[in-house]
């Protein structure tokens, strides 16, 4: 007992010895924080979610045949593999080319890409980086809710708007009638007014701990190492 009160006076002795490093140390990473999160690009998401109707199973199968995606057993990854299809998101770029016309003027006139339509497509679908902007997830009352990431807040409802639009817009070429939709709109997209990244009081929070824990370790390890350095040359 007297042992392990004489090591934490002890430690409280050597962080206090190096208070000035620490100290500057925590203010240093701090500040890059602070810095970090007002240079930094702001992000919003936009969502909307909705319901597949259960009746329009056997129509969802004629509408993953059009886009050509698989057939999973799993209603749930059906639908998931129909909004992750090329076929809506080339036709989503298709309509919000003109938003990148002057890169894309750019990349044309810089020969980064040639003039035609594949190459056009292919850029577009490019900057909007689906794979890691577009997330599909579905709650434990099988609501579907698709969220899109930008530095625009306008597009991203623009393009939460396009994907419900073309879905709708198959729902049509199906042949469902009005009163049979193939899925009900529970909220609809909407321009987000405040950015969710970067989270500004969180980086701050975080980077004073993590700060402080790693002057407090380096403190604590350069002592272990010159006890093991003076142990060894004492035998």
């Amino acid at each position: 007992m007297t042992e392990v009160e004489i090591d934490f006076i002890d430690a409280i002795k050597m962080l206090w010895q190096k208070k000035f490093f620490i100290v500057g140390f925590v203010f240093l990473i701090v500040v890059l924080s602070i810095i970090y999160s007002v240079k930094a690009s702001k992000s919003y998401k936009a969502y909307v979610s909705f319901f597949v109707n259960s009746s329009s199973s056997s129509s969802l199968m004629g509408y993953a045949s059009m886009l050509g995606v698989g057939m999973p057993s799993n209603m749930e990854n059906l639908i998931k593999n129909i909004l992750h299809s090329d076929s809506i998101k080339i036709q989503v770029a298709n309509k919000l080319e003109s938003r990148f016309k002057e890169e894309l003027d750019d990349a044309i006139k810089s020969n980064r890409i040639k003039d035609t339509y594949e190459h056009r497509t292919e850029f577009v679908l490019a900057n909007l980086n689906f794979h890691s902007k577009l997330r599909i997830s579905i709650n434990k009352n099988h609501l579907f809710v698709i969220t899109y990431i930008s530095t625009d807040p306008k597009l991203c409802k623009d393009v939460l708007d396009l994907y419900v639009f073309y879905i709708q817009k198959f729902n049509e070429s199906l042949g469902l009638s009005s009163k049979r939709n193939l899925m009900t709109i529970v909220d609809s997209p909407r321009e987000p007014l405040l950015h969710f990244r970067p989270r500004k009081r969180f980086n701050v929070i975080f980077s004073f701990f993590i700060s402080l824990l790693l002057a407090c370790f380096w403190v604590f390890s350069q002592r272990i190492i010159l006890y093991s350095f003076f142990s060894k040359d004492k035998r």
